[in-house]
């Protein structure tokens, strides 16, 4: 079962001599509360920066437009998991991450894919090419960057209830906090 951010707080100082546990975290001005819900978000950015957790994946797909290259990402989007870019309407995989240089070699080059597409990330769009000039269906798998949801399920980027849930390793994020709890 998930932990609540104010059972990861506990757990966390759980042993550590001369601090209570303090009853509630968010919105506590109590400086114990304040360093502890610090460290517990420290600790989520540090984790889903490091590491793919399968419990982050999300499918997230989209209908182009005609005439339209850039296409915002997701507003959770951390990174994309490897070779799951489709193009559904077209049955074809996208090409692509592509770095800077194949971008332009295809953008600006000599190279012709005809009806395949290709993409790259750049200014916080996903770019295609060739520009579609109708719509198409594009699918993908990536990582979010929120390690905490609501009660109810809906993943957030920080912490905003005590009732909050830990979306990754209980023993991770315990073991972390309990560390830079300390060495602050």
């Amino acid at each position: 079962m998930a932990a609540t951010l104010l059972q990861l707080c506990t757990d966390a100082l759980e042993g550590v001599d001369g601090f209570e546990v303090p009853g509630t975290i968010v919105g506590n001005t109590d400086p114990t509360a304040v360093l502890l819900k610090s460290v517990a978000a420290q600790i989520g950015r540090e984790l889903v920066r490091e590491v793919n957790w399968q419990t982050l994946k999300t499918a997230h797909s989209f209908a182009t437009v005609a005439s339209t290259s850039a296409y915002s990402l997701p507003a959770d989007y951390q990174r994309f998991a490897n070779l799951t870019f489709w193009n559904t309407s077209e049955e074809q995989p996208l090409l692509g991450p592509l770095g800077a240089i194949g971008w332009a070699e295809l953008t600006r080059g000599m190279t012709v894919l005809g009806v395949r597409y290709a993409f790259h990330v750049s200014g916080g769009y996903l770019n295609i090419t060739p520009t579609p000039s109708e719509v198409q269906n594009i699918g993908y798998d990536y990582y979010s960057r929120y390690y905490s949801t609501t009660a109810a399920g809906v993943a957030q980027e920080d912490w905003l209830l005590d009732s909050d849930l830990w979306r990754l390793d209980r023993d991770m994020a315990v073991l972390g906090m309990r560390y830079r709890f300390r060495a602050r």
